[in-house]
């Protein structure tokens, strides 16, 4: 397993930018973030994600998601959209 996160493809991420327009005019005033990985690698080294929401405010939304799923308590800090 690398211990890099491998990037998508440039034909993916072109896509994955016009879908986020879409879903931008589409869900505002909500935030959104969309991933797209390999299901050949489903270690973790593939996976590539758009969103309109602040990146420090996307990576608590995660934490405190996995964390739920998880069933372990988060403390999610303050958004700041």
């Amino acid at each position: 397993m690398s211990s890099e996160i491998e990037q998508i493809e440039d034909k993916h991420r072109l896509l994955m930018n016009a879908i986020a327009e879409a879903l931008n005019d589409l869900l505002t005033p909500n935030g959104f973030a969309l991933l797209v990985f390999d299901f050949h690698k489903l270690d973790g080294t593939q996976l590539s994600w758009v969103s309109n929401a602040r990146h420090d405010d996307m990576i608590c939304l995660l934490r405190a998601f996995v964390a739920s799923e998880d069933g372990r308590v988060h403390e999610a800090h303050t958004v700041r959209q």
